[in-house]
């Protein structure tokens, strides 16, 4: 396509969701995490790149995505990582809150994957989506 660069490992920081002041993704946010309330997450890569298609870069994601330093608090049930999104079942443990742990979670995938493959800027969209799941039978 023209004007577009033909390196899709690298992204500028992303600005299309930019908010303005007093809006956006942190007063979204400002529901109550609940210990031991399961959460459906969702978030994707930068300008949707297909950045997990590459098999290398989702096995580095993969592999800093079960690192068990960053599940002591709380549990990931389940999980899919897809080529331009992830997807996870998260229950909550008292010391965490859904923000604090996707931030963490993102972080530390972008981190490694950035330290692996060189060039590498942007990896995840700002924000998050996130749904609580109310009842057993929503589980399956």
């Amino acid at each position: 396509m023209a004007g577009r660069r033909a390196d899709r490992r690298s992204c500028r920081p992303c600005t299309r969701h930019a908010a303005t002041p007093g809006t956006g993704y942190a007063d979204l946010r400002k529901g109550v995490s609940q210990a031991g309330q399961i959460y459906l997450v969702t978030f994707t890569t930068c300008a949707r790149r297909r950045l997990f298609e590459d098999p290398d870069c989702a096995h580095i994601a993969a592999h800093a995505l079960i690192d068990p330093r960053l599940w002591r608090h709380s549990t990931l049930l389940a999980w899919v990582l897809m080529p331009g999104h992830w997807h996870g079942l998260i229950q909550l443990g008292a010391a965490d809150t859904r923000s604090a742990r996707v931030q963490k979670l993102k972080s530390s995938i972008a981190r490694q994957v950035r330290s692996d493959c060189p060039g590498m800027e942007t990896v995840w969209e700002n924000g998050f989506h996130d749904r609580a799941l109310r009842a057993e039978h929503a589980l399956f």
